[in-house]
C-alpha cells in the first residue's frame, strides 16, 4: 500500500513524540501544519513551541489561523502565552470573550 507524503510524517511524528525528540516533533509538526492545515496539527505545533518555550512562534501560529477565539483549547495555550510574554491585558481579554460553539470542538 502506497503512503501519502502525510501519512509518512504522521508516522515519523509519532515515533520522535515516543522518543520526546522536541527539535524532530517541531520539523515535523511544521511540515505537518503545510501540508494539512487541520487545526489539530495546528494545536500539536503550537503544543510543542509552548513547551519548549517558543512563546512569540506559538502565539503567531495560533492568531494566523486564529484558532485562539474558536477552540478552547488553543484559547488555553495563548493564553499561558500571553502570560508569559506579560500580556497581560490582552490575555484578560481573551479569556473574558466567550468560545462560540464550533465544529472545531468536536474530536473527529
Amino acid at each position: 500500500i502506497m503512503q501519502t507524503v502525510e501519512q509518512k510524517l504522521r508516522i515519523k511524528l509519532a515515533e520522535a513524540k515516543e522518543a520526546n525528540w522536541n527539535e524532530t516533533i517541531i520539523f515535523l509538526s511544521e511540515k505537518l501544519v503545510s501540508i494539512s492545515g487541520e487545526w489539530q496539527d495546528v494545536h500539536e505545533l503550537a503544543s510543542v513551541y509552548h513547551r519548549t518555550g517558543q512563546l512569540h512562534r506559538a502565539l503567531h501560529l495560533l492568531k494566523r489561523f486564529n484558532l485562539e477565539k474558536f477552540n478552547s483549547q488553543c484559547q488555553i495555550i495563548t493564553a499561558s502565552c500571553l502570560l508569559g510574554l506579560e500580556e497581560y491585558q490582552e490575555c484578560i481579554l481573551l479569556l473574558d470573550s466567550p468560545i462560540p460553539f464550533s465544529v472545531l470542538e468536536d474530536n473527529n
